[in-house]
């Protein structure tokens, strides 16, 4: 079946969402005001003081929610920004060069913090078709606080790593009660993958997150601090860390790791891969895990099935 339906009405739904689309019409370059259905009309959100008493509910929405409403449906909105990711264009966004007009959102300014409801009413979701959110190299100060993010996918034209949550070289990120999960990766970092400092904090990595290689739920190479969180029902299709894999500097406190896995017949910590035994910081000091109050339960592998 499509995804998408033209219900012959102007209007399109989701089908893997569920949602109805106002289908526009007037592709020609010029608006047309008196067609709330042209695709050239242009209408602000925001007048000032940034509340919503722009043209797209002045104009626009009272249009559609008056005399016998648009299609006999009297609650049309504006969607919101996850459900706008819902129904965006996959990308090609590798390395230092993002493309923020397709696919993942690049997060590229610092001093950020992005504020849901709570993890069950603000989702953001891929739809699988590219990771969810990007935070580029050396962009610090980053906060992300009370959503979900499901259903992304990191393919090898988008990094390969971090199906929901990516973050870069030298960037700084605190998530607090957040849940990943539903993701994947063609290689390292199902839901997670870190290569900056990342906190996390009061969250959820699971579950349903998939690596084709290392790090089902949760992949480390820089500096990661967690608390108080959850890590279950990730998968590695690869070698090591079904949960957790690491090779960089991590503190784990009061955290519980299970119900992860392995695919391959020679992976190895199904819960958790510590490979950074031989590893040094730039300093020379050894790269260390810490665990502080850690339960490790319930997580398969050929070799160390719950920590190796």
């Amino acid at each position: 079946l499509a995804r998408f339906v033209d219900n012959g009405d102007g209007t399109v739904t989701d089908r893997l969402t569920n949602l109805q689309w106002e289908l526009k019409d007037g592709d020609d370059g010029i608006s047309a005001p008196a067609n709330p259905h042209d695709v050239d009309n242009v209408y602000s959100w925001s007048v000032a003081a940034n509340i919503p008493d722009g043209a797209a509910y002045t104009d626009l929405l009272s249009v559609l929610n008056s005399g016998g409403c648009f299609t006999g449906q009297c609650d049309w909105r504006v969607p919101s920004v996850a459900e706008l990711y819902t129904i965006g264009i996959p990308g090609n966004d590798i390395g230092t060069f993002p493309e923020p007009a397709t696919g993942d959102w690049d997060i590229t300014a610092g001093n950020l913090t992005i504020n849901g409801a709570g993890p069950g009413i603000t989702i953001l979701d891929g739809a699988g078709s590219d990771r969810v959110l990007d935070v580029r190299y050396g962009t610090n100060g980053v906060t992300i606080n009370d959503l979900t993010i499901r259903n992304g996918y990191a393919p090898t034209a988008a990094g390969a790593s971090g199906g929901g949550l990516t973050t870069g070289n030298g960037s700084t990120v605190t998530v607090n009660n957040i849940t990943v999960s539903g993701s994947r990766s063609a290689a390292t970092g199902g839901g997670v993958y870190n290569a900056g400092t990342l906190t996390i904090n009061n969250s959820t990595i699971g579950p349903n997150n998939i690596s084709e290689s290392d790090g089902g739920g949760l992949h480390n190479e820089r500096q990661l601090t967690v608390n108080n969180s959850l890590i279950y029902g990730n998968f590695a299709n690869g070698l090591n860390g079904g949960g957790f894999n690491n090779i960089s500097n991590a503190i784990l406190t009061n955290v519980t790791i299970s119900d992860n896995r392995i695919g391959a017949a020679s992976g190895s910590g199904g819960g958790i891969r510590h490979q950074a035994t031989t590893l040094t910081n730039a300093d020379g000091s050894p790269v260390t895990l810490t665990l502080v109050n850690v339960t490790i339960s319930n997580n398969t592998s050929s070799a160390g099935g719950g920590f190796r």
